[in-house]
């Protein structure tokens, strides 16, 4: 009786539990991506704080990345743990206590910083991951903190039940008390506390901290008070889907540079730099010694700084880039600069006994002189030990030589005498890869003892910015990765790093860096990095990985005449079957049936206001607001220009017609009769100049409407560079003027001879992209100028490009090439990898091992190769009935081949066979071999289902075949056993 009553009572409680759950879901409005999409709109929480920080941009941009509206929700701090308007006691640590917050019942995200804590997760999952630290806010002109113990006797605000009031308490702990506490019930609680002078500080998450002094110069930043953690946005626990599109969002604009360019528009520095910064607070417990770091710099008024007498740091007669650098950060920081010349390179490492111990951590002796080494110093794990490095300039390992000395690998250059400088990142390279024939000498004489005979090469970082002074030496290939190296400081100066971070920064914005660096080197700093990328490309075998897109992937039609890339990096292709928009997952098509005149689209382009412009055969068709507009009707034009008034210029076929920013229709060419008829291209001057390349040649238009023809030579292309150079692109070359002097008389300067270009390829566009780099683009082949002193890169058919006629290129913000063709689109994704031998290499790889030797392995169904310097086919002597090869490295470091008639074991020294076991029946179709430290060999076949297992070399395979054998494609060692898995387990 007592168990049926008590089973009633369980039960009732059980019904009224799952009414009162029911009841309770009813109120979540929380909706799963799919709903998002079909609704049109996604609700988005925000916090106070949250709406003034980089978060409500980053919300918006999500928005658009859905194609949907974002509403706002404002919700308390509190609502993203309250259940019901009411926090349970001990929630953080009871594990029972889990439901939706509020703040997810009333939108489909919380869009804050929110710090990644393991009981949290009880309550939401986290996406968008990026990292914080919390910050203590103080006056400008209180007296520096230099530790927690300075913090003693401080009143400090900060927002009650968050990370700030944990982190604080624990400091407070740490020195043993002393610190009094406001909590509060917002963040503009706490900040009118501090204005109100009634606290000595506050405490603010990273964001909040960085908008506060961008604001206001009355407030600084002290130190954090935790250190750099991981923070996100709050969604419904089990909403995956929505999840892992705003984590493919956030992958999607640190990749695009959006996520950069928001924080810039928010905070005035970009998300890199800060979290370098943060990086840097994050030091500022750490500091022991009484070395003087920024604050005791500035107070002295005098920055030291170590120079060293070398190609682009310092030269009595010739100032370098680095000694401009240091005079500049001297001025940022308002101080004098005192420079102390530095002997040698390797003093920079050296202990007080005047040795360099590569692998020991410690202050080196010299550091103790001064403040800075405005140097290029490579940072090697050997020397980040004892220095903190600041990386920020371009650089590459090239090795430079004789054009007339054959040089293709690091192989090679033991053949032949080189030079490096002691102790040098270049001597190391030499010493990893056992060449010892090399002298010593400073940076500076490398090319001349090159050029002159004395040595045949060189390894060199930036010595490849002056090869053009040396008409008979070049780059040969490059030496692993493009890096950067830069300054050094003691490892305790976090201010002073942070200084130096902030004042990059500056210079970047601000042109400071391409000036100096385009006084040195002939191009601007954000051209080298590309520079250098492109240099190591070229000496890379193989053709480029290109993704193909035709109408099996959705081009309506394949003649691909326009490509384009609009504000909210979608990417449009005109055609002959109409515009096409594309977001990386499918195509909408823009065509008659939505409201063009003519379904033939040549350009696209968009205004400032985010209105789309499309040139057609049958005039022009505008889409603005999801609305279509047609103007100049009965009209063919094929390109557009958009001028820095808003005026829109269409030209081709029928001459020039202008829609201004106002909305006024003229045709050009009805109220200027020598205005030309089929024009090609069109740009304009700062000072509003029109310059027209046509048939009939080059023209410009002035302010007054009057035209004067500048030459006759037919012109395909005319273009203004960032630094007023104008292009003009001539049946007879490339032509460049600097229009700060010119008087339109003749078409400037032909580099066709001194970039060697080919004569017979007529460029019919040219485009800069953001790195500064000039691209010209014929009917066959791209060329890729990063500056006149070199020749330009040449893309065609050896590197991949189809052997089509070029209708169109662009570069999209991520970096990635289109070319468009009469038959499709290729689209380029990463440069740096290379398909190797497509012609020889075809079928599926199973496996690829390198051994002792540097030499590449590689298995395929019908043969074995071998690649060092050339590719060769191993196994070419083998039975023609052997098959589905597979390779390994044995224990003694030997090479074994198996296929599925027999194993062979290969001496990795001589490149000879030296064991082999011929099976008594042939084996199935093998995938990969695994073998064991006892020197067991198990011969897998994946789908097939056995695994041979053979005791030792000359054993007959044993068959091993259950349900745990199927699609086993890997085995690992581990504890003395052998694991595999497959999908059961």
């Amino acid at each position: 009786m007592t168990y049926k009553i008590l089973n009633k009572i369980r039960f009732k409680k059980l019904i009224l539990f799952s009414i009162v759950y029911l009841f309770s879901n009813t109120l979540i409005l929380s909706q799963s991506l799919q709903q998002i999409k079909e609704s049109g709109k996604i609700r988005v929480a925000f916090t106070e704080s949250s709406l003034n920080s980089v978060n409500y941009k980053f919300a918006f941009e999500f928005a658009k990345f859905l194609n949907v509206e974002m509403e706002v929700v404002p919700v308390k701090w509190e609502e993203t743990f309250s259940n019901d308007g009411v926090i349970p006691n001990n929630f953080q640590t009871t594990p029972r206590i889990n439901y939706v917050p509020d703040a997810l019942r009333k939108a489909d995200f919380i869009c804050g910083t929110i710090y990644q804590y393991e009981w949290r997760k009880k309550f939401f999952d986290y996406a968008g991951i990026l990292q914080l630290s919390d910050l203590l806010i103080v006056p400008s002109d209180s007296e520096n903190l230099r530790s927690y113990e300075d913090l003693k006797g401080l009143t400090i605000a900060f927002l009650e039940n968050t990370s700030y009031e944990t982190h604080i308490e624990a400091i407070n702990n740490r020195i043993g008390g002393g610190i009094n506490f406001v909590k509060t019930k917002s963040e503009k609680e706490s900040i009118d506390l501090l204005k109100k002078a009634e606290v000595d500080g506050y405490i603010t998450i990273a964001y909040n901290a960085l908008e506060t002094i961008k604001v206001s110069k009355d407030f600084k930043i002290a130190f954090p008070v935790a250190p750099i953690k991981n923070a996100g946005w709050a969604v419904k626990k089990g909403n995956t889907e929505l999840r892992n599109e705003i984590n493919n969002f956030f992958e999607t604009i640190k990749g695009n540079g959006k996520l950069n360019e928001l924080f810039t528009k928010q905070y005035d520095i970009d998300y890199n730099t800060y979290y370098e910064i943060i990086s840097s607070y994050s030091q500022t417990q750490n500091v022991t010694t009484l070395q003087r770091d920024l604050d005791e710099i500035i107070e002295s008024g005098k920055l030291i700084v170590a120079l060293r007498d070398r190609l682009m740091v310092y030269n009595k007669d010739k100032k370098q880039f680095n000694t401009y650098l240091a005079e500049e950060f001297a001025k940022f920081i308002d101080v004098e600069l005192e420079i102390k010349y530095t002997p040698y390179f390797s003093k920079y490492f050296e202990n007080a006994n005047g040795e360099e111990l590569k692998d020991s951590s410690y202050t080196p002796e010299w550091f103790n002189y001064f403040d800075v080494a405005c140097e290029i110093i490579i940072p090697l794990e050997s020397r980040q030990k004892k220095v903190n490095i600041i990386p920020f300039i371009p650089y590459a390992q090239v090795v430079i030589g004789r054009k007339n000395v054959k040089i293709n690998s690091l192989n090679d250059l033991k053949k032949f005498r080189g030079v490096t400088s002691k102790g040098s990142a270049q001597e190391v390279i030499l010493i990893d890869n056992n060449i010892n024939n090399y002298y010593f000498t400073e940076g500076n004489n490398f090319l001349r003892d090159i050029s002159s005979g004395k040595a045949d090469y060189a390894i060199g970082s930036d010595a490849v910015f002056q090869i053009n002074e040396y008409s008979n030496l070049e780059a040969k290939f490059v030496i692993g990765q493009v890096g950067k190296d830069g300054w050094a400081i003691k490892k305790n100066q976090p201010k002073l790093r942070r200084k130096i971070l902030e004042f990059i920064d500056y210079a970047k914005k601000n042109g400071i860096l391409d000036k100096y660096f385009k006084i040195q080197t002939g191009m601007k700093f954000k051209s080298t990095e590309n520079y250098l990328t492109v240099l190591q490309e070229t000496y890379q075998p193989g053709v480029f990985p290109f993704v193909f897109y035709g109408t099996k992937e959705g081009l309506p039609q394949e003649d691909v005449l326009a490509i384009f890339q609009d504000k909210d990096n979608y990417m449009w292709f005109g055609t002959h079957s109409g515009a096409v928009k594309y977001n990386g997952r499918e195509m909408k098509v823009y065509d008659k049936t939505k409201g063009f005149y003519s379904n033939s689209v040549f350009d696209i382009a968009q205004d400032k206001d985010g209105t789309m412009f499309f040139t057609t055969l049958d005039g022009v068709s505008i889409l603005e607001n999801n609305k279509i507009n047609n103007i100049f009707t009965g009209f063919s034009f094929r390109k557009i220009f958009i001028d820095f008034k808003g005026n829109k210029w269409f030209f081709g076929d029928d001459g020039i017609a202008k829609y201004s920013f106002d909305g006024d229709e003229r045709m050009l060419n009805k109220e200027n009769l020598n205005l030309p008829r089929k024009v090609y291209s069109l740009t304009m001057s700062n000072q509003g100049i029109t310059y027209i390349a046509s048939k009939e040649g080059l023209f410009s238009l002035d302010n007054e409407f009057k035209v004067h023809k500048i030459s006759r030579e037919p012109s395909y292309y005319v273009f203004i560079d960032e630094d007023n150079q104008m292009w003009i692109s001539t049946i007879s070359g490339i032509h460049i003027v600097d229009l700060n002097n010119y008087d339109e008389q003749g078409l400037g300067k032909n580099i066709n001879e001194q970039l060697n270009l080919p004569k017979n390829d007529i460029v019919k566009s040219i485009v800069q992209t953001k790195n500064g780099i000039i691209w010209f683009i014929s009917d066959a082949k791209i060329f890729q100028l990063i500056t006149l002193e070199q020749k330009p890169i040449i893309y065609d058919e050896n590197v991949g490009l189809m052997k089509q006629r070029i209708l169109s290129f662009a570069k999209d913000k991520e970096e990635n090439f289109w070319i468009g063709y009469s038959g499709g689109i290729q689209k380029l994704t990463n440069k740096s990898l290379r398909l190797l031998y497509p012609e020889v290499i075809n079928s599926y790889i199973s496996s690829i091992i390198e051994d002792s030797k540097n030499r590449i392995w590689l298995s395929m169904n019908k043969h074995v190769y071998v690649l060092k310097e050339k590719l060769e086919n191993f196994t070419e002597s083998f039975n023609h009935d052997e098959k589905s090869y597979v390779v390994s490295k044995l224990p003694n470091g030997n090479i074994i081949i198996a296929s599925n008639m027999g194993l062979y074991e290969i001496d990795v020294d001589k490149l000879k066979i030296i064991n082999k076991n011929i099976f008594k029946k042939p084996l199935q179709h093998l995938e990969n071999i695994f073998v064991s430290s006892q020197n067991e060999l198990f011969l897998l076949t994946g789908l097939v289902g056995n695994i041979y297992y053979l005791e030792n070399f000359k054993s007959e395979p044993v068959t091993l075949s259950n349900n745990s054998t199927s699609l086993v494609y890997q085995l690992v060692e581990y504890d003395d056993m052998i694991v595999g898995g497959n999908k059961t387990g």
